[in-house]
């Protein structure tokens, strides 16, 4: 592969401006994290301690291999919204290492309105689905939850992607091949408790972990029945009579130590099917990266600079170098790994002074040049790395309607369906079909011909008829013909 060669100036006003600025912004960005991380607050957290809990990151660093990372997701969700009362959105998810094996984990955090469900909650869960199913990943459900959140369960339910779209995935997981495993830490009420039953293996807290439908007071209100959390769906009811959960487990600890080892004899582990390479670290320094990109993100800027402090070596295999030049696409790796990256580069020496930031060329617009791109990528089966920097196909004008732009938006790609010919009836009388005419709309449907005086036809004597095909139509006069 080739060497990308730097041409940043590394002491220049610029760039030190931008690394400051940069800097400043990640510093910003940490600190919020660092915040959103700590939950419902120091009062919810000790309560949660007094019941004998684990603390939601600490089940979830227990649960990982020693000394491994944990790729967290969705840090910011539901960031400025409801009031702040759901940092995080009330969730932890992320990709972590259990037991040698990648596992997708989502972690109800109980110390934010006791792990109950916002819109934007059951949106981070469903991501997390969707990433394990890409990635085919096992998923682990560290739950303790109060179900949906009752206040704005109106925008929890509706949805095609919303609450339902959590179990929907949960069954095609597991229809894959793609485990799931359930550890029952908490409450697990309402619409949450299919979560368990749902699971290929699920594991239940004594004394702590509770599935069911209705809790106590909703028995009560309901039956008159006074019954305790612990004997209407605890770890006993639910490992010994009811058999929705498969391990009893003491406390926390031993929960999390049991779905470790659940995960130990998955027998899923593979020898890889790509050829890795030693890390070797890139020849400019990463930190170099604040003082690439501008602080004024209309700014151009060469994006191989940020190629050649992200890949081993800095070394990168362009892919059609001299074509659609506003498109950079080839091949590198990254901690040995082989990936294909797909970046749009601005550049000052593409535009002309007084020149809008816009693709001019069919190639440069990513369209024939991201098509042979794309296959290439494919061929190499490499995982791609997109770097977006999008200004836009094109500024709105005269220029912009005089092509026609919005007409070739919006023109339908694919071959156009064949309609198929209905024989509606009217009144008993069967209207024959044929092959609709764009001349003359409607024209398709005429009377049909009165029957001969020697008698009906043998279709129409069992109550049918044909209409050009071959097939036959039933008659009825209250409904539309019946295609047999």
């Amino acid at each position: 592969m080739a060497v990308i060669e730097t041409k940043l100036n590394a002491r220049s006003e610029s760039f030190r401006n931008n690394a400051q600025a940069m800097q400043a912004l990640v510093a910003d960005l940490q600190e919020k994290i660092a915040k959103l991380a700590e939950g419902g607050g120091a009062a919810a957290r000790d309560k949660h301690l007094a019941r004998g809990k684990l603390l939601p990151r600490e089940r979830v660093q227990q649960l990982l291999d020693p000394g491994t990372p944990f790729l967290e997701l969705s840090q910011l969700a539901a960031y400025d919204m409801y009031d702040d009362a759901a940092p995080g959105a009330g969730i932890i998810t992320g990709i972590g290492r259990v037991a040698g094996q990648e596992c997708v984990i989502v972690c109800n955090d109980a110390t934010v309105k006791g792990g109950t469900y916002y819109p934007m909650t059951v949106k981070k869960h469903v991501r997390a689905q969707e990433i394990a199913e890409e990635n085919h990943l096992p998923c682990i459900y560290l739950v303790d939850s109060g179900g949906a959140n009752l206040p704005n369960q109106d925008e929890v339910f509706p949805d095609r992607d919303h609450f339902g779209r959590i179990f929907y995935n949960q069954a095609n997981l597991s229809k894959r091949g793609i485990p799931q495993i359930a550890v029952v830490m908490g409450s697990c009420t309402a619409g949450g408790a299919y979560v368990p039953a749902m699971s290929d293996e699920s594991i239940i807290v004594k004394n702590q972990g509770t599935i069911f439908l209705g809790g106590p007071p909703l028995v009560k209100a309901a039956t008159g029945e006074e019954v305790s959390a612990e004997d209407l769906g605890g770890a006993d009811v639910h490992t010994r009579l009811s058999g929705v959960a498969d391990y009893f487990a003491q406390n926390d600890h031993h929960a999390l130590s049991l779905a470790r080892n659940i995960v130990q004899h998955l027998n899923r582990r593979k020898p890889d099917q790509i050829r890795l390479h030693a890390p070797v670290e890139p020849l400019y320094p990463v930190e170099e990266l604040y003082g690439v990109i501008p602080t004024d993100t209309r700014k151009p800027y060469d994006v191989r600079e940020v190629i050649a402090r992200l890949v081993d070596g800095s070394e990168f295999d362009e892919f059609k170098a001299r074509y659609g030049t506003t498109l950079v696409c080839g091949f590198a790796r990254i901690w040995g790994y082989p990936v294909g990256i797909v970046a749009r580069p601005l550049r000052p020496h593409l535009l002309q002074p007084g020149q809008p930031v816009q693709a001019r060329h069919p190639a440069d617009r990513g369209g024939d040049g991201l098509v042979h791109r794309g296959r290439r990528l494919r061929a190499g089966d490499e995982r791609r790395i997109d770097h977006r920097q999008e200004p836009g196909h094109h500024l709105p004008g005269r220029p912009a309607a005089g092509e026609g732009r919005h007409r070739r938006g919006s023109q339908r790609r694919g071959p156009r369906r064949r309609r198929r010919a209905y024989a509606p009836v009217r009144r008993g009388r069967l209207l024959r079909a044929e092959r609709p005419s764009r001349a003359q709309p409607g024209a398709q449907y005429r009377a049909a011909p009165e029957p001969a005086q020697a008698g009906p036809d043998p279709a129409a004597r069992a109550g049918r008829a044909t209409v050009p095909g071959g097939r036959a139509v039933r008659r009825d006069p209250d409904r539309h013909a019946q295609a047999l």
